[in-house]
């Protein structure tokens, strides 16, 4: 059956990332909206399945050099249990099935925008320091802009900068656990906590002025709380070679309760600026 290694070649877990889409709309208080959490909803699921065709389209390019690598040797193009043609094939259909979904919430640019980036990254991006980085960190940016398109909410640009120095914190982590033979592991080492305390401060900043039009209540300041645990345990994780984002979240238990933890209150307290 190939529908096993497709959805495995899909890497579903890596949807987890889309959720940066909602971002815009929580912080925006249009969670009582639901014709506009539909939007974004339809947002979240055009780019998991451009995040899919990406997969697919990468693990084309690297099936040779991933055969050698023990970490991925086992994606099913690696392993022959998906044929390159097929794997191409898929990824066109899901890109399709992407750009037909985004044109409903009006977010079409956006995954175009996506696709070409991604498709960029596995062919060439990735090979050149410095590109690598801005571009994986761009993606999360792409998400962010979407969803503020789709909420109808003018971006925060404390909310923007404080994702893009997220965005940038997750990129050079992940580089901690790959493409090593680009960058010194001193280098990645200063430059990640550089960004957390960046994203610390950003984030600090923004919970402070309190989003949009002042609207979030002023102890939104507490959320700050979890998301120094979150990206205090990251740090730790991607120093240990667990750097992958979703792939962390997955396993590592007390990262699982600094982010559960955090969407909780900034939910509860996101409903409590609705009142």
């Amino acid at each position: 059956m190939l529908i096993a290694p497709l959805w495995e070649a899909a890497r579903p877990r890596q949807w987890i990332k889309n959720l940066f889409v909602f971002a815009p709309a929580v912080f925006g208080l249009r969670l009582h909206q639901p014709p506009i959490m539909l939007q974004v909803g339809l947002t979240f699921m055009s780019f998991c399945l451009a995040s899919s065709a990406s997969y697919l389209l990468n693990d084309v390019v690297d099936r040779h050099k991933d055969r050698d690598n023990p970490r991925t040797c086992r994606r099913p193009v690696a392993r022959g249990a998906l044929s390159p043609h097929l794997a191409l094939v898929a990824s066109g259909m899901f890109a399709l099935a992407a750009l037909v979904l985004s044109w409903f919430p009006g977010v079409a640019l956006p995954v175009v925008v996506y696709l070409l980036t991604t498709g960029l990254y596995s062919l060439l991006l990735k090979k050149v320091p410095l590109l690598d980085v801005l571009s994986l960190a761009g993606l999360y940016q792409l998400r962010l802009w979407a969803g503020a398109l789709a909420a109808s909410v003018p971006p925060s640009p404390w909310l923007l900068t404080c994702g893009g120095f997220l965005a940038l914190t997750l990129a050079t982590g992940k580089r901690l656990e790959t493409n090593r033979s680009l960058y010194p592991r001193a280098l990645l080492r200063v430059a990640l906590d550089s960004l957390l305390v960046l994203t610390a401060v950003s984030y600090l900043a923004y919970t402070v002025s309190r989003g949009p039009a002042h609207q979030l209540p002023h102890w939104f300041l507490l959320s700050l709380l979890p998301a120094l645990a979150g990206l205090w345990r990251y740090r730790t994780l991607a120093l240990r070679g667990l750097a992958d984002p979703s792939e962390a979240l997955f396993r590592d238990r007390l990262l699982q309760v600094a982010a559960v933890g955090w969407l909780a209150l900034v939910l509860a307290l996101a409903a409590s600026g609705l009142q």
